[in-house]
């Protein structure tokens, strides 16, 4: 069979997210398995299929397990623009050109397993409008219980213990779904995914091109979601508190005040103090410290106190990414103040927790 080179890495690239490291436990998952007509991958926490026949001199679809990086890096090497495939009972052969290699199939574990996930077509329904916009704010590396995003009716969620990130939308999810934070990296490179549906173990999404990336669905009864909707809510803006845009040079004095950040129940913080001119950022170790004053690019007009606070200077720094929008929260835990920096966008608001002075 002779195929495009170009087309062929293309679609084993669609499949490349299913595909886990050599280091796997489950056997089978760093494999391409060719069957029915389709290119399939699966890892036990994502699974992608996409549609690419490959064929014997009857035309029939043969079926094949190879591995799957070594295969892809071998063809992205060939010369020339048509591929041949010869299959036999135990190899491929490729040939391009001048060069031959011969591949060895492997035993085909997981074909069970993906014809285990069933798929509805009848029962896809296009993707919320904003969904990839909320998931790309929402997304960020976590090694927390809560990790990944969690979805219901039209909200999007992501948090850990010091940090939430909540979007919203104008149209509401079909059914609630939680996903770990590798399927939510690897969804924000598929191109052009159109519909999705929600089965009992899997999130589907689907492209123009017929390529179905399945997501493997968390225990989301384990999901605080309520508590965390009670965060939010508590957290609201309301008349007397702090609010501005932070100036453009915070992020460049934050990451300066770094060098000397203070350790704070294992997270690397600097010290911010909220004054009417000007923010001070401040860090200290043994080996010295650090101070800078960042005027504010929309003055205050009306006088109050400083508030001072610790937090995660890469905490900031994503909250600064997020919007430079925001406002200060007085709320009270454990019978203390507590001081949280609320970043707001046009949809959502992300939740940033403060650490007491060094203590």
């Amino acid at each position: 069979m002779n195929i495009s080179k170009s087309d062929f890495l293309t679609a084993m690239k669609k499949a490349m997210p299913g595909v886990e490291s050599s280091n796997t436990i489950l056997q089978g998952a760093d494999t391409y398995i060719f069957h029915n007509g389709y290119i399939y991958t699966y890892n036990d926490a994502i699974s992608v299929s996409v549609h690419f026949p490959i064929t014997n001199k009857a035309g029939e679809n043969i079926s094949a397990a190879i591995k799957a990086k070594d295969f892809y890096d071998l063809i992205s090497r060939y010369e020339g623009d048509t591929i041949t495939i010869i299959p036999k009972n135990d190899m491929w052969i490729i040939k391009s050109e001048n060069a031959r290699a011969e591949i060895t199939l492997l035993e085909n574990n997981l074909i069970e397993r993906i014809q285990g996930i069933k798929i509805d077509s009848k029962k896809f329904t296009p993707i919320p409008e904003r969904f990839f916009e909320g998931m790309q704010l929402c997304n960020f590396s976590s090694k927390s219980k809560l990790s990944g995003l969690f979805c219901n009716e039209q909200v999007m969620v992501s948090a850990d213990e010091l940090k939430i990130n909540w979007y919203g939308l104008n149209e509401a999810f079909v059914n609630s779904f939680w996903i770990n934070n590798d399927a939510v990296t690897e969804l924000l490179k598929l191109s052009n995914p159109k519909k999705y549906y929600v089965s009992d173990s899997w999130v589907h999404f689907i492209t123009e091109d017929k390529t179905v990336f399945s997501c493997k669905r968390l225990v989301q009864d384990n999901y605080p979601f309520d508590k965390i909707n009670t965060l939010v809510t508590t957290h609201a803006k309301e008349k007397g508190d702090i609010s501005n845009e932070l100036p453009n040079k915070l992020i460049d004095a934050v990451n300066r005040a770094a060098a000397l950040s203070t350790n704070i129940e294992s997270f690397d913080t600097v010290k911010l103090t909220f004054t009417k001119d000007f923010i001070e950022v401040f860090s200290q170790r043994p080996s010295g410290k650090y101070t800078e004053n960042v005027p504010w690019e929309k003055p205050f007009k009306k006088e109050f106190d400083p508030i001072s606070i610790f937090v995660d200077y890469n905490m900031i720094e994503s909250g600064i990414k997020y919007s430079k929008s925001f406002y200060l929260k007085n709320t009270i835990v454990n019978e203390k103040t507590r001081t949280r920096v609320i970043f707001v966008s046009e949809f959502g608001i992300q939740l940033i927790s403060t650490f007491d002075g060094g203590e």
